[in-house]
């Protein structure tokens, strides 16, 4: 099995044209849900990125895994043996998987324990925020050239353009003048993308890690030779506006998967 997992930062499902946003801005997401699953009730355990990520690596709310800050001794993560505190990648690496990072989370947030159990780790050829798609591909693309024909990898890309500061490049802004300024959710009868775990066949068969690119990293991956299908997915961290939802205990995600035929 060959996982790909898209991490991106601060993108929200009410941006993304398979939740129903109506400006054309995410093709390439769209396309992965519409030939996959899309999920409706994803929701963050916790916020924002750092207690985000220590929840998704650890399995465990930060109340037990300690990280619940981004600053201070609550940004610390609790020791702990891997009985106490399994970490997903530490599994799969001693599993026999081959598991590789291209992030510069660790570095952004000094929390070096985001390191533990990748085989590769390219987190600190990054800058550490805020790197482009372009900076993190030209890492990720010579390793699938090299690596991508393997079987049992799993492959973690973070992007960070979503995030602010926003300094989209001008072809990014163009697209988005294309659509009146305000037409930005689906309204009254407007159409909705129809729900994939509806389809014959979809319901109950998912079969992999959940892993969707943001369209400006994942439009250069394709034509990328000697890399077989692989399950394909993506999910978001720290949704900029989510401070009512996190009030209410709980973020919505985005989360789309694709598994290949």
């Amino acid at each position: 099995m060959r996982i790909v997992y898209f991490d991106v930062d601060s993108l929200r499902p009410d941006h993304l044209g398979c939740y129903g946003y109506v400006r054309k801005l995410s093709p390439s997401i769209d396309a992965v849900a519409a030939r996959g699953l899309r999920f409706e009730r994803c929701y963050a355990s916790d916020a924002p990125c750092l207690p985000s990520r220590a929840a998704l690596f650890t399995g465990q709310f930060g109340i037990r895994n300690g990280v619940t800050s981004h600053w201070g001794a609550a940004a610390d993560l609790r020791p702990g043996s891997n009985a106490e505190r399994p970490f997903l990648m530490l599994v799969l690496q001693r599993a026999g998987w081959r598991t590789a990072c291209f992030s510069g989370f660790a570095q952004r947030h000094r929390a070096w324990w985001f390191s533990a159990g990748f085989t590769d780790f390219f987190g600190n050829k990054l800058p550490g925020g805020p790197e482009s798609a372009e900076e993190v591909n030209a890492l990720v693309l010579p390793w699938l050239r090299e690596h991508g024909a393997s079987d049992d990898w799993f492959l973690h890309v973070n992007y960070w353009d979503v995030h602010n500061p926003y300094e989209a490049p001008a072809e990014f802004v163009r697209r988005a003048a294309d659509a009146p300024i305000g037409a930005h959710r689906p309204r009254g009868g407007a159409a909705r993308p129809p729900d994939p775990s509806s389809e014959p066949g979809r319901r109950g068969h998912l079969r992999a890690s959940v892993v969707v690119p943001p369209d400006r990293g994942a439009h250069r991956w394709h034509g990328v030779s000697g890399v077989p299908s692989a399950q394909v997915g993506s999910a978001s961290r720290a949704d900029p506006t989510r401070t009512a939802r996190r009030r209410a205990g709980r973020s919505r995600e985005p989360v789309t998967t694709r598994w290949p035929r």
